[in-house]
């Protein structure tokens, strides 16, 4: 027998790893070191259980036995553990009624629980109880937070993105929330409603005002391409540029009239926190109290008054901006084509353009010219969809190519001027997006580019006088008011001139 055959019969591991020579030597080797691993492994737990029963783990020992091992044991100790059993040794040697834990955790006062607050969104679809449910709230004290919150708001007003502050309280050896204690709706920036947990257990609501001071603040500005981006770069709010825009709509046709170089000038007010101190801390926007365009020379002037009949926009003869009908019944619209002879452009041929086109993205809110009556709401030959109304005995407007009709837009129904009465559609024949508009005239349709508007309401006596004072008091504070610098764009033409002002 050989050296190795020899071997091999000493040693049955051995043999069977030969046996399997023909595996990778990798996995040999691996499945060698497995079963020696195995082979250790067996005889350590052999010798423990040979050297006797575990011993039973002990409760630990009091302080005082502590500090005497410790110094029964000369054993060197790091400086922080050194640390540690001088402070238990002083403890263990006070009087009873004298120790306290060296590290105490802070006392809470039952009567006084921690409070919780959450701030949460309303989300699209939502109402107050999905909010509160989402938040974990009680389902009982939520529902008599809103029981009380209906007797001082309309719960269904609530809109998206409105938010909602809860307050709870929780037991001071709670350590989830158990009560809701209140909350806060915000309504607006200056409003709130509140519900409170009082002290009977029960919900009380109220609304909150917050406590405002009015500004007065002024923006002027040179018009280079568009009103629109000149008001909102010289530091005009974007809700009181499209103020603007419409307060002017009746007598300024801004497809054609504004010029480089023309100007403006507004004043308006804002609402501050009364308790901020910032310097530019305003909460709310007011509205346009005075409005001044200079184009191609021309000053055109409109000043804010309230009348019995409600508030409106006259010029300093006592004049109401307001018209018998819209100059354009689209909100940022462009004119791309106008009145008269045109080559159609489906049809091919020359023919009369009884109307103005205003080109506009598809789903722009079309509104109603002046108040009246629908006369007509239905699909009209190449016109498609196709709105008219009549406003007296003498005018009528139309509204062709919409993509759809405003709610509840049909035959006989009555709508006001300003009224979403359409959308801005390409039915019937059409290139593309856009609004057709016309005005009739005892049935005939004229250039309503053209066509001088009625004038409306024209202050006389008493009212004229009052307008008059107001006006002048308007006048007094353009005069004070600060100019707005927010968003402010330098004048190049005013900064070449030394001394000029904006």
């Amino acid at each position: 027998m050989s050296y190795r055959e020899t071997d091999r019969a000493a040693h049955p591991l051995l043999a069977a790893l030969w046996r399997g020579r023909g595996v990778r030597r990798w996995q040999v080797l691996a499945g060698a070191a497995t079963a020696l691993t195995a082979s250790l492994a067996l005889i350590v737990a052999i010798a423990l259980l040979a050297s006797g029963p575990p011993i039973p783990a002990k409760p630990p020992a009091p302080t005082r036995q502590i500090a005497e091992r410790v110094e029964a044991k000369p054993t060197p100790l790091a400086y922080r553990e050194r640390e540690d059993i001088e402070v238990l040794e002083r403890h263990a040697s006070l009087p009873a009624e004298r120790r306290r834990d060296p590290t105490p955790e802070p006392a809470v006062d039952a009567g006084e629980a921690p409070g919780v607050t959450k701030t949460m969104r309303i989300k699209k679809g939502d109402t107050l109880g999905r909010l509160l449910a989402r938040a974990a709230a009680d389902g009982n004290e939520s529902h008599q937070a809103i029981v009380a919150l209906r007797e001082v708001f309309n719960l269904r007003r609530l809109r998206p993105g409105q938010e909602v502050e809860l307050r709870f309280v929780r037991a001071a050896d709670a350590e989830e929330t158990t009560t809701l204690a209140g909350l806060t709706i915000h309504l607006d920036v200056d409003r709130s409603a509140v519900a409170e947990r009082e002290a009977d257990g029960n919900f009380a609501a109220r609304i909150v005002e917050k406590d405002l001071r009015r500004e007065y603040r002024r923006v002027s500005g040179t018009i280079e391409g568009s009103l629109f981006v000149a008001a909102q770069d010289a530091g005009l709010p974007a809700r009181l540029v499209m103020e603007l825009i419409r307060i002017y709509s009746w007598d300024v046709d801004f497809q054609r009239e504004i010029q480089p170089g023309d100007r403006f000038e507004v004043l308006f007010d804002r609402f501050v926190d009364g308790e901020a101190r910032a310097a530019d801390n305003a909460v709310k926007i007011g509205d346009v109290l005075y409005a001044s365009l200079v184009l191609s020379g021309k000053t055109l002037e409109l000043f804010r008054h309230r009348t019995a009949g409600g508030v409106d926009y006259f010029d300093a003869a006592g004049a109401s901006v307001r018209k018998a009908l819209l100059r354009t019944p689209v909100d940022g619209a462009r004119l791309s084509s106008r009145y008269g002879k045109r080559r159609h452009p489906i049809l091919g041929y020359t023919k009369m353009h009884r109307g103005v086109d205003f080109a506009a993205p598809r789903g722009t809110p079309i509104r109603a010219a002046g108040n009246g009556v629908v006369e007509t709401a239905g699909r009209n030959g190449g016109y498609g969809k196709y709105v008219r109304i009549r406003h007296n005995n003498r005018y009528k407007t139309a509204y062709a190519h919409l993509s759809r009709y405003g709610r509840g837009i049909r035959r006989g129904k009555r709508v006001e001027q300003g009224q979403i009465i359409g959308y801005v559609g390409s039915t019937g024949l059409s290139t593309g997006p856009h609004l057709h508009y016309e005005v009739l005239v005892g049935g005939r349709q004229v250039n309503p580019l053209t066509l001088k508007l009625p004038t409306g309401t024209k202050l006389k006596g008493e009212q004229l006088a009052a307008f008059k004072t107001a006006m002048r008091q308007v006048l007094a504070r353009l005069a004070e008011a600060p100019l707005s610098r927010q968003h402010a764009r330098v004048d190049p033409a005013a900064a070449r001139s030394p001394g000029s002002t904006n």
